[in-house]
C-alpha cells in the first residue's frame, strides 16, 4: 500500500519569526537506519533583533516519542539576527530502524516565550 499521505505545512509567522524553507519536506522517504540532517530556514519578520544570548531552539516533542535527532536537545543562536535577516538551523537526524512515519517538533525561544513552532516529519518504507 502506499505510505499515508503529510500534509504540506504553510508558511508560520508568529510573534515575527517565519519559516522561510525547510530541507527534507515533510513526508520525504528514508531508509531505516538513515542518518540525514533537518535545515530550517528561518526569517526575523519582527522589529526587534534576535538576541544570540537570550534566544534558543529546542527540541519540544516527537511523533510517538521515536526521536529522530542524534545531538543535543537545545542550541543557542549562533549570532544575532536583525529584523528581516535569516538563521539558518541544522539538525542531524537518523531515520528509526522500523517502517512507519515519524516526526519532531521544534520551537524559537526566548526564555519560557514561544517565538514559532517547526516540524519534520519522514516515513520509513
Amino acid at each position: 500500500p502506499p505510505p499515508p499521505t503529510v500534509p504540506a505545512v504553510p508558511p508560520i509567522a508568529i510573534e515575527g519569526c517565519s519559516i522561510v524553507s525547510q530541507t527534507p519536506n515533510n513526508g520525504a522517504m528514508f531508509t531505516a537506519d538513515t542518518p540525514f540532517t533537518t535545515t530550517w530556514l528561518l526569517q526575523n519578520s519582527g522589529s526587534e533583533t534576535w538576541d544570540s544570548t537570550s534566544l534558543g531552539i529546542r527540541f519540544v516533542g516527537a511523533q510517538n516519542d521515536v526521536q529522530l535527532h542524534t545531538g543535543p536537545s537545545f542550541f543557542t543562536l549562533s549570532t544575532n539576527v536583525n529584523p528581516g535577516n535569516m538563521y539558518n538551523f541544522g539538525v542531524s537526524m537518523l531515520a528509526p530502524f522500523s517502517a512507519g512515519s515519524y516526526g519532531e517538533v521544534w520551537e524559537l525561544v526566548n526564555g519560557n516565550s514561544q517565538l514559532c513552532q517547526f516540524s519534520v516529519y519522514i516515513t520509513v518504507p
